[in-house]
């Protein structure tokens, strides 16, 4: 998978890469990386997914190509809307809104998760898994954290 960090995709400077909890992906190959980036005319920071093409079959580049066109009509409050696509050296990328409290495990971390109620979050994760599955979306990467 190429790195990109530091380097211009589009409209968007790339300035680094989100690691998950774990701190590293070198346990398994990911089909992905997350990086934060800034747009080039200013305003608020993105993140933008980059697909490893050449860890997927050409089924699973069907499968994600046609997911992500269904996913870019999703409209609910729990599912983050796609704000732009392309390709960048033969990979495919996304690019949404950047969280800055990262995961809910994160937030727990930092203290900031302590007024959440679980009721209400449970409630709001329910409803938002629902409108993707009712379009046929299933989140393959879906965690506790």
């Amino acid at each position: 998978m190429i790195e990109l960090t530091g380097k211009k995709l589009g409209e968007y400077q790339i300035i680094g890469r989100i690691v998950g909890r774990s701190g590293s992906d070198t346990a398994r190959p990911s089909v992905s990386r997350v990086y934060r980036a800034a747009p080039s005319g200013g305003g608020e920071a993105v993140a933008v997914k980059v697909f490893s093409a050449n860890l997927l079959s050409p089924e699973a580049r069907t499968r994600l190509r046609d997911s992500l066109r269904v996913v870019s009509q999703l409209r609910h409050p729990g599912v983050a809307p796609i704000l732009g696509s392309g390709v960048v050296e033969g990979q495919p990328y996304i690019v949404m809104p950047y969280f800055s409290a990262g995961s809910l495990a994160d937030r727990y971390e930092r203290g900031l998760a302590s007024s959440l109620n679980p009721s209400e979050l449970l409630n709001e994760l329910t409803a938002a898994l629902d409108v993707a599955h009712q379009r046929g979306i299933v989140n393959g990467s879906l965690r506790p954290s």
